[in-house]
């Protein structure tokens, strides 16, 4: 089995680093034989043990390892909290525990997010959206008149991969809108020419006094090619987008697409598509109505009104979490309910404030290390000497950047290698510090947007998230240097995870920084 599962903590003892949350758990969990919280909230960034420690719990909770109480032990995807789910939770947690001393409830990366709509207030999942919000359409600001949620068949869900980076959820029928015209998803290849959001183009729709005569007759080429989809609302906004993305090159093409097929690429759907879509053989997508133009943007890209993926919020109004508080302030019976999320934020505070929390965090260098050590010191104690020497184990931890996850995914890919090729095999997970620090160094001097897009360019963004986090850090590096207001701001703008929009979030982070601090 993998080394992360291998090496899973099957007890508080075993867990490295965040010792004074282990502390406070251990306290609750290994001290006292009653009174455990019913309710507790695991929050801390992703691959830090939140589902780990929730297992161990459960564990203690139930008097038997998880795994011998099939019917006492459930772990749900937060996603799959619907208004039903609860009611079910409900009539469960009355019943006796059948093989453990409790019933436990599981629910990991609560409320996960879905498709980003742009709104004049920037991004929002689409499920947090109301009647009567703003959103951008392609007839510029404009407002959602209706939300609709669809049941969608498996079989219908596509998943398109962009040039930039950016990643789309949705049908394989539904309509995007390109240079050539409305093209299906399905259809979609990669001649054909994609104008993403781009704040600035979408909030007018005048077109410029000054603009290039030979712009205007590319626009009137355009207009008459989709004309399909082209009116008086959207035409000056499309002139302004057709100008703007010949002269600063925001266009981009499908890169590759797939569509769901059971058994065969499941692995690529995994976020959308867990047991609970399978078994029933559909997902709830949702469908905006635009006042202006039957239009809006998902994930930067510009759609028709369709089926698009999300779930979750922190709206007051989000019914599937209203409806867990009062199972959360007096649960029934023997029933328990451990909660992890990356983002605490996206749950209402109502829901926070019943849980007990504990919080974690990323390993620090030295506790990575003795990770590593360990985990390489069992792996020998079975097989023999592996090869593995110090520098190869302090580049290890640090490619995996504080996440213990990583750390152990990236030793189980390298253990096996020549040991005179182990560090060069870390290369595909480590990022040159002198990399990022020109980055960093290059924003702070308020470098042109073509200097920076040169170096990210030349930049490996298979894995942005690390990416950001060592940018983070950089900059706050700065920050215990001296007053350093512009590295805050930056800090800022590389706060939210890169986990969903990947590639693409991270230039637009870049983009945006440079215009906050010009």
């Amino acid at each position: 089995m993998p080394l992360n599962i291998d090496y899973r903590p099957k007890s508080f003892s075993e867990i490295v680093g965040n010792q004074s949350t282990i502390d406070s758990l251990k306290a609750i969990y290994e001290n006292r034989e009653t009174d455990f919280p019913r309710a507790v909230l695991l929050q801390g960034p992703k691959g830090s043990g939140k589902t780990t420690i929730a297992r161990i719990i459960a564990n203690t909770l139930l008097g038997k390892s998880y795994d011998k109480c099939p019917s006492d032990f459930t772990m749900i995807d937060g996603g799959d909290i619907k208004v039903e789910t609860v009611r079910d939770i409900k009539k469960l947690a009355y019943i006796r525990p059948m093989y453990g001393n409790a019933r436990v409830w599981v629910i990991d990366e609560c409320f996960p997010r879905g498709t980003y709509i742009e709104t004049p207030i920037g991004q929002k999942p689409i499920e947090q959206i109301k009647p009567n919000e703003t959103a951008f359409s392609l007839g510029g600001v404009d407002r959602v008149i209706a939300i609709a949620q669809r049941q969608v068949p498996l079989s219908r869900l596509i998943l398109l991969k962009f040039s930039d980076g950016r990643r789309l959820f949705t049908t394989k029928d539904h309509v995007i809108f390109t240079q050539e015209g409305e093209i299906e998803a399905q259809r979609l290849n990669g001649n054909n020419i994609i104008f993403p959001f781009e704040r600035g183009i979408y909030e007018t729709s005048e077109i410029s006094p000054d603009m290039p005569k030979s712009y205007s007759q590319m626009a009137k080429i355009l207009f008459k090619r989709t004309s399909q989809f082209i009116n008086d609302k959207t035409a000056p906004v499309l002139s302004n987008l057709w100008r703007t993305g010949r002269k600063t090159g925001q266009q981009i093409r499908l890169e590759s697409s797939e569509i769901y097929k059971r058994g065969s690429n499941d692995q690529s759907f995994e976020c959308i598509i867990g047991d609970k879509e399978r078994n029933q053989g559909f997902v709830v997508c949702y469908d905006l109505q635009m006042v202006k133009h039957p239009s809006y943007f998902a994930n930067g890209i510009p759609v028709h009104n369709c089926h698009m993926i999300g779930s979750g919020g922190a709206s007051e109004k989000n019914l599937p979490q209203n409806n867990m508080l009062t199972l959360l302030e007096e649960p029934p019976g023997r029933a328990y309910f451990i909660l992890c999320t990356t983002d605490p934020q996206r749950l209402i505070g109502t829901i926070r404030s019943r849980c007990h929390t504990f919080e974690m965090q990323y390993l620090r260098r030295h506790e990575m290390i003795s990770l590593l050590t360990r985990t390489i010191k069992a792996e020998e104690d079975k097989s023999g000497p592996l090869g593995i020497t110090p520098a190869v184990v302090t580049k290890v931890a640090e490619a995996a950047d504080g996440c213990p996850r990583d750390a152990l995914k990236i030793l189980d890919q390298i253990i096996d290698a020549e040991p005179d090729k182990m560090e060069g095999a870390i290369g595909a997970f480590f990022y040159e510090e002198k990399t990022v620090a020109d980055l960093c160094k290059a924003i702070l001097n308020k470098e042109s947007w073509n200097r920076v897009r040169l170096m990210v360019k030349q930049m490996d963004l298979s894995n942005p998230e690390t990416i950001r986090r060592a940018i983070t850090g950089w900059m706050a590096a700065e920050v215990m240097k001296g007053d350093s207001p512009l590295a805050a701001l930056v800090y800022d703008n590389f706060q939210r995870p890169f986990y969903d929009n990947g590639k693409a979030g991270f230039i637009m982070a870049v983009y945006k920084t440079l215009i906050d601090i010009a």
